[in-house]
C-alpha cells in the first residue's frame, strides 16, 4: 500500500533487512499477506528521529520487489530489480 502510493509521489523506497528476512524468489511472498500487525514502538528503529521523519515499524511487509529502489543488507545493497542476485544466510 505504502509502496505503491510512494511510487505514483516518485518517493524512494529503501528495505534496510537482514538477508534472511526477505524472499527473493517470487515477487512477493504470499504468507505475509495473511498477516495483519500493529505497528510496533517506532523507538525499537530510532530514537530521535529526525522532526520530518516518520518511522514505522512493523515486522513483516509484502512489497513487490519492482517498487523497492533499493535493498539494503548485511550483504550488499542491491536494486529491487537485482534482489535475486543475492545469496540469502541460512540460519
Amino acid at each position: 500500500m505504502y509502496s505503491t502510493w510512494g511510487r505514483e509521489q516518485c518517493i524512494s523506497l529503501y528495505v534496510l533487512a537482514d538477508s534472511g528476512k526477505l524472499w527473493i524468489n517470487q515477487e512477493y511472498s504470499s504468507l505475509t499477506e495473511s498477516i495483519h500487525e500493529f505497528p510496533k514502538p517506532p523507538d525499537e528503529i530510532w530514537n530521535d528521529p529526525p522532526e520530518n521523519i516518520q518511522v514505522e515499524n512493523y515486522y513483516f511487509n509484502s512489497t513487490l520487489n519492482k517498487l523497492v529502489d533499493l535493498f539494503i543488507t548485511e550483504t550488499g545493497s542491491y536494486p529491487g530489480k537485482e534482489i535475486r542476485n543475492l545469496k540469502v544466510r541460512s540460519y
